[in-house]
């Protein structure tokens, strides 16, 4: 019969489609010398799904590749990608001549502060494009981190005369030119004997050295930037194992008004003596603490603790003024005035007998913020010091606008009273600087009386040193006080 001779034409003919990723399907035509059964087009169609299913999952793969392998703001390999490429170089070709380099913007953080991720976002990728565009097509380059970017390839190249020499121009971020400050920490491949893991942390460990000179710097890794690096990395555990064990404790050095002799005011100053029995310097565990951040927290115990200090005298009877250091890095924190508040509100009597130190570096970082901040503590009614004055970047035209009450002479003028030409004349300037200022001198760190009767008769107007008393804990300064008498 001709229909039924139709249907058993129709039945050995049949067509499959494919569904693709982003619309790109495609179909299959087949044709059998026998009538398909119905069974076997349930089998093709089961295998057209699973077909479908697997193209899906490439195109999943690869995109779940693009994710863990590129970074999507600046288009450039991250830091699983440099890994990977480095190992699978050093596999093939070994460590011969090779570098890799570890290129940091200098204080990006604080440059988003001031203008926003937008242009932060621009910074970054203008960056990586100068890179990718001016170093030859052989050398990796990678976004190793937020504001980090990793070169790989020959020590001619990768090398800081040549990276700073790409670096150098001013970048093209909103509308207008930006010279940009980087740090660079570089290790060499032969030098590390190590795989693409390896060579990134040491070039991290580099770059935190080179971070250490300041902004603009550079450093090679070696076996004694890492030995230093560990060193450090073990005092900040121990540090932080001190301040939750309260091994770090304050002591206090009495300051005196030169013109009646009266103790006027103490200094808190914090101590810490290890499981040893040993005293760790100061220079050396402050620094850890201020790169670390955990100067935050031990800033806010001092403070916390130094005022209960202070209240417990002024219950004995003497009514001092505190001084407490605060460091650059404490003071820029957003929750600093909070904190400062809430030590006054529950262990200050009158807020009005706290005096802050502050460096002069301080003042000169986002000026208007930082006058925003000292302006913000004097409604308070705490006092201001500039310490260490003259160390620094010492501005007449910023010292004037600042609303501070006293200026520190540093140890170091005051150590050269002894020479006319160098430490008198200083001393003497800053000492007539702060009286036009209105502002109350302090030197600090006398040693002797010749040192203490140049200052007296310079007209300084108070002092603190081992020519009155060394620093003293609180009971003992309790007990010295005493013997002194009113």
């Amino acid at each position: 019969m001709p229909g039924h001779a139709a249907e058993s034409e129709r039945e050995r003919f049949a067509g499959a489609l494919f569904r693709g990723h982003h619309g790109r399907d495609f179909a299959v035509y087949i044709e059998s010398t026998a009538a398909i059964l119905q069974m076997d087009r349930h089998l093709l169609d089961v295998f057209r799904t699973n077909i479908s299913m697997c193209g899906e999952n490439i195109g999943l793969v690869e995109r779940l590749r693009t994710t863990a392998y590129v970074d999507e703001l600046t288009r450039l390999p991250n830091r699983a990608a440099q890994i990977a490429a480095m190992d699978e170089y050093l596999a093939c070709h070994g460590s011969t001549d090779q570098a890799l380099a570890l290129v940091d913007i200098d204080q990006f953080s604080e440059t988003i502060d001031a203008f926003g991720y937008r242009f932060g976002d621009q910074q970054l990728r203008a960056v990586a494009g100068r890179l990718r565009k001016m170093l030859p097509a052989g050398l990796l380059v990678a976004r190793v981190g937020g504001d980090v970017f990793g070169v790989f390839g020959p020590s001619e190249i990768v090398n800081p005369d040549s990276l700073r020499a790409i670096l150098q121009e001013p970048f093209d971020s909103e509308g207008g030119l930006h010279t940009i400050s980087f740090s660079i920490g570089l290790v060499r491949a032969d030098a590390a004997h190590a795989d693409g893991a390896d060579l990134l942390r040491n070039g991290a460990i580099a770059l935190k050295h080179a971070k250490l000179a300041g902004p603009g710097n550079d450093a090679y890794y070696t076996a004694e930037v890492g030995r230093l690096t560990r060193q450090r990395i073990h005092m900040l555990h121990d540090l932080r194992t001190a301040l939750e064990e309260r091994d770090l404790f304050v002591v206090y050095q009495p300051q005196i008004d030169l013109a009646s002799g009266a103790v006027v005011g103490m200094e808190a100053l914090l101590r810490w003596r290890n499981s040893k029995g040993e005293f760790v310097p100061l220079e050396q565990f402050i620094s850890v603490a201020e790169q670390s951040g955990l100067i935050v927290e031990v800033g806010a115990w001092v403070l916390n603790t130094a005022l209960v200090a202070q209240r417990d005298l002024d219950a004995q009877g003497y009514r001092l003024r505190l001084a407490v250091n605060v460091s650059p890095v404490q003071f820029r924190q957003p929750g600093f005035l909070d904190m400062v508040r809430d030590a006054i509100e529950k262990n200050s009597h009158n807020p009005g007998l706290l005096e802050l130190e502050i460096t002069e570096s301080v003042a000169l970082s986002g000026w208007s913020q930082i006058l925003e901040r000292m302006q913000a503590l004097k409604a308070l009614g705490v006092q201001i010091a500039i310490d260490d004055f003259g160390t620094g970047f010492s501005s007449l035209s910023y010292l004037a606008r600042l609303p501070a009450d006293c200026l520190k002479i540093d140890r170091c003028f005051v150590h050269a009273l002894d020479d006319q030409h160098s430490g008198t004349p200083i001393a003497a300037m800053v000492v007539q600087l702060g009286r036009q200022l209105g502002m109350r001198v302090l030197a600090e760190a006398v040693e002797d009386v010749r040192q203490l009767q140049t200052l007296i008769d310079l007209g300084c107007h108070e002092a603190q040193g081992m020519v009155y008393a060394s620093a003293m804990t609180q009971a003992e300064l309790l007990l010295w006080l005493r013997a002194r008498g009113r």
